[in-house]
């Protein structure tokens, strides 16, 4: 009886446990689904997910991070050694070494995992050239 016992017990910790493990990789895969860099209705429309960078003509656009709706954005153009660090949020329009940019959406993710690769986040700018 108490073989029979620990074998249900062991059987009902294994479920709970793969269960917990496919609603982490349900989330991670759910929040972190990967956005294309340039929206394919508008050209000037770039997403960046924090840690990565954005590309427009010859402007490359990095998200650090994003805190309290506001993002750490660093600019840097091609050709030159000067890069620059702005922190936005959502509405702000500035220009940079050339460019107008709008920032149309700062969003923050729910994402628990801190490993290398997750997003905490992205922003949507808006770029045309001055």
């Amino acid at each position: 009886m108490k073989n029979s016992l620990k074998i249900i017990i062991g059987i009902s910790v294994a479920i709970i446990l793969i269960l917990i493990a496919v609603f982490l990789i349900w989330q991670n895969f759910y929040y972190n689904s990967p956005s294309p860099d340039i929206d394919s209705n508008d050209p000037n429309l770039i997403t960046i997910s924090t840690g990565t960078q954005g590309r427009f003509e010859n402007l490359s656009v990095g998200l650090g991070d994003i805190q309290n709706n506001t993002a750490n954005l660093y600019f840097n153009s091609d050709g030159t050694d000067v890069s620059s660090m702005k922190k936005v949020i959502a509405g702000d329009k500035f220009e940079v070494n050339g460019y107008n940019v709008e920032v149309e959406a700062v969003e923050k993710a729910y994402n628990p995992s801190v490993l290398p690769g997750s997003s905490q986040g992205k922003v949507k700018l808006i770029i045309t050239k001055e």
